[in-house]
This record gives C-alpha cells, structure tokens and sequence, in this order.
C-alpha cells in the first residue's frame, strides 16, 4: 500500500481517546485520527516519533491520519485500516501463500452474525485443501483434531462445490511485538472472539473460512495470541482451526512510502516462548 511522499514527522504528546491524538508538528500541538481502537500502549509513549498523513476530506474535524510509529527503531504501521487492504490486493493477485487466487474477492460479506472483511469466490488452477499456517506446537483440542480437508481418493483438481468456492475470510491487525513475536489482542475483543466462532459456523455447513492476522511491522518472526490478555480469543482460535477454519500470520515491510506484506510466519502457542500463560 503507496503512502506516498507526503508524510509529516512529529512526536507523540498523548491520547485524547480511541480515535483522537495529540502530535507535536513544527512546534505546535495538533489532533490527528487514530485509526485503531487498540490500547497500543507500547507504542504511543511521550516524545514518540510519529508520522501523519495528511487527509482532506469534507466533515472531518483532524486534518491528520497518525500512520506510522518509530518504536526502538522499526517503523510501525498503526493504521487498523490497512491490513483489509493488503490482503486484498495479496490474495486478488494470487500472492498469498496457501490461498490460491480467486475469481472474484468481495469486500465486507456477512455470514451469520457477523460481517467478514473478505469472501473470496471460486478459485482458479489447482489448490491446496490442507488447513495451513499452523504451527505444530500450536495447542489445539488433540493430534486428531488436525484433519486433512481432501477427501479420500480425491485430488487437488476436485471440482468446486457451492460452498467450497466460497472462502470467508477475517483479517486482525497486529502491532504489539515482544521476543519477536507478534502478540494479538492487546486487550479483550468479544468482537474477535464472535468473528473466531462464526467462521467455525461457516466451515461447519460446508464453506471455507480463513482468519488472517497481519503484523504491520518488519521485526516479527513468530505470531501468537496474546493468551493472559484475551483467553477467551485463545480458546476460540483452538477451536475454530479444530473445525477446520485456516489460519496465516504474515509480517509487513514498513516504510514512510509504503506498507506491504512481507513474510509469512509461523503461528505458535504463547505457553512455548513466554512460558504459562500471564507469568
């Protein structure tokens, strides 16, 4: 995703609120939107250095979007919007690792009670069906709740089914990083935890569905979930790649022009870097 050249350099002073902060530019304290609802705590620190978009836009009430954070010299992308956007035009051009390139990728599709940031229909050339983008010393419900999806004697070439042509798919943007290792949420989401348990619904009556959590910086090489912060979204990610929903993590290169997906990285269990969960 292009950022462009006019990005402005500032220092953090402090949050308003969710959406709304104040940022040193030339000297003068300025409010700039926080797309990001996250606490990002370790990130918005006094005196931070900040970059901000400039927006304009008609009933906007901040000329400023806050787009990139400088934390112990790796640039940040705190922009929420964005992964929604990189996953898209990743998966549009078939560049996204263990999901082939589908006709067609709608934007916002709700299924159940939830609205999915993505629903990729259809898919062209031969694919994969093997859940990916678990790591094995993930802690899911037991060795055999990994399930290959190919049906006995069937190839890869298997004719598309309505459902099977259809993919939901939930994107999380991540910014906390601890050890290397991508660490989402920063605070409870029952919103997350919903989104975890409708893709399982979606795979339980026939449909594909993928969760996929981008880092928005360049120094991850691990992803888990934040456990002693959300243990509710842990256990509801257990379960939902225990009824075959697939997980990705993937980093980002960040920098003042743009933010792209990097690398893919594997998804681990908090337990087997940090220790038990809130030690």
């Amino acid at each position: 995703m292009y950022l462009g050249d006019g990005l402005f350099g500032g220092r953090f002073v402090r949050r308003v609120n969710r959406f709304l902060a104040l940022v040193e530019l030339e000297g003068r304290e300025t409010a700039v939107h926080v797309a990001n609802s996250g606490r990002l705590g370790e990130l918005f620190l006094p005196g931070a250095v900040v970059w901000v978009m400039p927006v304009r836009s008609v009933g906007r009430k901040t000329a400023y979007d806050l787009a990139l954070v400088e934390a112990g010299g790796t640039l940040v992308s705190v922009d929420a919007r964005l992964p929604n956007a990189l996953v898209a035009e990743a998966v549009g051009g078939g560049l996204l690792e263990g999901v082939g390139k589908p006709l067609e990728v709608i934007r916002e599709s709700t299924f159940g009670e939830s609205r999915f940031d993505l629903l990729l229909v259809g898919e062209e050339g031969r694919r994969s069906r093997t859940p990916a983008g678990m790591g094995d010393d993930l802690l899911l419900a037991g060795e055999d709740s990994r399930r290959s999806r190919t049906p006995a004697g069937m190839g890869d070439d298997l004719l598309l089914t309505d459902g099977d042509s259809k993919r939901y798919v939930e994107v999380k943007s991540v910014t906390l990083v601890d050890r290397g290792v991508g660490l989402f949420p920063d605070s409870p989401t029952v919103r997350g935890v919903k989104h975890l348990n409708t893709l399982a619904e979606a795979v339980r009556v026939g449909y594909r569905a993928a969760v996929v959590f981008v880092v928005q910086r360049g120094d991850a090489t691990a992803f888990a979930v934040n456990e002693p912060a959300d243990p509710a979204l842990a256990e509801a990610l257990r379960r939902a790649v225990a009824a075959g929903v697939d997980a990705y993590a993937y980093n980002c290169r960040v920098s003042r022009r743009e933010v792209r997906l990097d690398r893919r990285v594997p998804i681990v269990s908090f337990e087997s870097v940090f220790g038990q969960p809130g030690v």
